[in-house]
């Protein structure tokens, strides 16, 4: 069986058909309009059946559907077709028009995912335009977090009076201001004193402990390109202690060692003094604002009592730490060194009458510190 549209010049003669099927010799070209050959009458529709007659030999049939015919002058031809005689059956015409129908749905079903596709697509494509945009933005908005950041920083550096250096300085030497320093605290404590030694001449002796050194501090708004800074030393055994000094803004004295006591009694009570602390000092026209000026601590007395001796404790420096720790004994004994900045040492002790020598606690060395401001 063969179905093929039939021509333009086929149908040029075809107006409004009724209810039925045209049986026609096209050999004959009978006339289209409703009427049938002589051979072939016209026979009506019966719902999907069309009225095929296959046993009719060499006749082809033209056949249409008056329910979706309208014109047959060029609407709807597709529904319009001639027939080979030889097709086995109609209900194998009627196979081929659903597969044809169902051909045309799936092909507007293909369409149609077609065309999801590429609404999903530019939808994909939207999102992933948008979330980029939302990272550039992102982005954007973390530089320009980074640089508020960043300028707050370089402002909060650049304000007067932000703390930028503490230095330390242990012995004599030059002081230079470092980059971006506006202003200086300096703070100088001179050093200590040593406690009292005992000596060798036959006696019983007390040491009184040694003064601690004096202690300046200064703000200086006005610097100069550098400063000499003297440190001064801890005195030794009985010794004093040096001053200390920044240029001639600030000046720390040292401390004064302390006193040995005698007596020739082992009963007697003998006390011995002390050492004063040192005294300190100040250049008005150098120092903006005078923060401390304190003279070291006395170290204290040595006492002799009864059978046993108590030696003097050495004096404290202020801001530097504890003098040596005096000490009570019935026998013979040396002071005990400073444990801080400036400090003074203990006393000695002599409680056996005998030659033995014993020192007293050594002063602690001064010391300079230097806090640096923008």
């Amino acid at each position: 069986m063969t179905i093929t549209a039939l021509s333009d010049a086929e149908w040029v003669n075809v107006g409004e058909m009724i209810q039925v099927v045209d049986m026609y010799d096209t050999n004959q070209q009978s006339d289209k309009k409703g009427a049938v050959s002589s051979r072939y009458p016209a026979l009506p529709v019966d719902g999907d059946a069309k009225a095929f007659y296959a046993e009719i030999p060499d006749v082809d049939l033209a056949i249409w559907d008056e329910d979706s015919f309208t014109d047959r002058l060029g609407n709807q031809k597709e529904t319009l077709h001639k027939i080979s005689v030889d097709a086995p059956s109609a209900q194998q015409i009627e196979q081929a028009k659903n597969d044809a129908v169902a051909a045309s749905s799936s092909a507007s079903s293909s369409a149609s995912a077609a065309a999801n596709s590429e609404a999903n697509a530019q939808s994909y494509a939207g999102t992933a335009t948008s979330a980029s945009n939302s990272a550039n933005t992102s982005a954007t908005n973390a530089a320009a977090s980074a640089a508020t950041a960043s300028a707050a920083a370089d402002t909060a550096t650049s304000l007067p009076g932000r703390l930028l250096a503490v230095r330390q300085i242990n012995t004599t030497s030059t002081y230079t201001p470092g980059p971006g320093v506006r202003n200086i605290i300096a703070r100088v404590i001179g050093g200590g004193a040593g406690g009292a030694s005992t000596l060798s001449s036959v006696s019983y002796q007390i040491g009184g402990g040694g003064g601690a050194g004096a202690t300046a501090e200064g703000l200086i708004t006005t610097l100069a390109s550098s400063y000499s800074v003297t440190v001064g030393a801890g005195g030794g055994p009985a010794a004093a202690g040096q001053a200390s000094s920044f240029g001639t803004a600030l000046t720390a004295g040292g401390g004064q060692p302390g006193v040995t006591g005698a007596t020739t009694d082992p009963t007697a009570a003998c006390v011995a003094g002390g050492g004063s602390g040192g005294t300190a000092s100040f250049d008005n026209g150098q120092v903006a604002v005078v923060i401390r000026v304190s003279n070291g601590g006395h170290g204290n007395p040595g006492i002799i009592s009864g059978p046993q001796g108590t030696s003097g404790h050495g004096g404290s420096a202020d801001g530097g730490g504890g003098g040596g720790k005096g000490f009570t004994t019935s026998s013979n004994g040396s002071g005990v060194s400073a444990s801080g900045a400036g400090c003074g040492g203990s006393g000695a002790v002599k409680r056996v009458n005998n030659s033995d020598a014993h020192n007293g606690g050594a002063g602690g060395n001064g010391v300079v510190y230097i806090y640096e401001y923008n």
